[in-house]
């Protein structure tokens, strides 16, 4: 985020226009064409790259489903797998933490919902499961790079047509 700034790239918008496309598609609330699209656009880019398993994908979909606020043992039960198996799996196959994709996640979801509507990063960060704006704001800044009224600043200068919650 911190370094996208500026017109896109053309070649960037060819190669991402069948995902975009999925994202824009009538029956948009089903996550299956846009999971899809990102794993065709994805898969020749890394040759050899391992598929996530079941026990990693039921993962990904508890927390995109809690929205990013969720206990790491909930998770893992969720799962199937004890905790640290699922934690060395989890990273193995996204590169990316539990944790750190719970806290992505959650931030995605307060950016949405200040894009939908007016209204204070305070509300927003209770709704979303931040212990109060400070948090919040400590979470944009480490994630980011900027404030969360920064990000606000930025976001309303552009159109989201694509943007749910």
């Amino acid at each position: 985020l911190r370094d996208c700034m500026g017109p896109a790239d053309p070649s960037v918008v060819a190669w991402a226009a069948p995902l975009l496309d999925a994202c824009d598609a009538d029956d948009a609330d089903d996550a299956a064409p846009v999971v899809a699209a990102f794993d065709a656009l994805l898969r020749p880019r890394q040759p050899g790259w391992p598929q996530p398993d079941a026990a990693v994908r039921r993962a990904l979909r508890f927390i995109t489903a809690r929205r990013g606020d969720v206990a790491m043992a909930e998770v893992a039960k969720e799962s199937g797998l004890s905790l640290r198996q699922l934690q060395r799996r989890f990273a193995q196959l996204t590169g990316f933490t539990l944790r750190d994709w719970a806290r992505i996640r959650r931030l995605r979801e307060s950016i949405a919902l200040r894009l939908q509507r007016e209204g204070g990063w305070s509300a927003i960060a209770a709704e979303t499961g931040f212990a109060d704006h400070a948090h919040l704001t400590r979470e944009f800044r480490a994630l980011v790079g900027l404030a969360p009224s920064h990000v606000a600043e930025r976001l309303d200068a552009i159109e989201h047509r694509n943007v749910r919650p």
